[in-house]
């Protein structure tokens, strides 16, 4: 299998063009939804959750408007962020939000910090994770949703 390098992969979300445009993930989703209902049959409302790769936040703000506040994102797309505090206003303000690429901010947090880590859309293999050195270990609990 041929694989981006690493770089390549930065560029693709920093710059996606119009299929993956920013814009295109405010609408509500049954995604969305879906995430919630899973993630509520595992998780209080008080667990400490990330999602790597969160984009605008959409499923971040959904579980936010059910509760759930303490949210962390990561996101390297700069429009996507700055969608994120212009629609989800409220949540941004509230939760923590990096604009960073993956492997830059995963290694600042401890082995199981977070109760649940939801990996959706931009990481879609295992495969990845393991080119980019991630460590998995920041929570005993991951899911991950392949969305197409």
């Amino acid at each position: 299998m041929d694989y981006k390098s690493v770089e390549e992969l930065h560029e693709f979300w920093k710059n996606p063009g119009k299929s993956n445009d920013p814009k295109l993930y405010l609408k509500k989703s049954k995604r969305s939804e879906y995430l919630y209902r899973f993630v509520n049959q595992y998780a209080e409302t008080d667990a400490k959750i990330m999602e790597p790769g969160c984009n605008v936040g959409r499923n971040l703000h959904h579980l936010y408007e059910n509760g759930y506040q303490n949210l962390t994102g990561i996101e390297i797309n700069e429009e996507a962020v700055d969608l994120m505090q212009q629609h989800y206003a409220d949540m941004a303000e509230n939760i923590q939000v990096y604009n960073r690429s993956l492997e830059n901010v995963l290694p600042k947090f401890k082995d199981h910090e977070f109760d649940l880590v939801v990996f959706n859309g931009c990481i879609r293999t295992y495969s990845y994770r393991q080119r980019l050195g991630l460590r998995t270990n920041c929570s005993n609990n991951e899911i991950t949703f392949d969305c197409d």
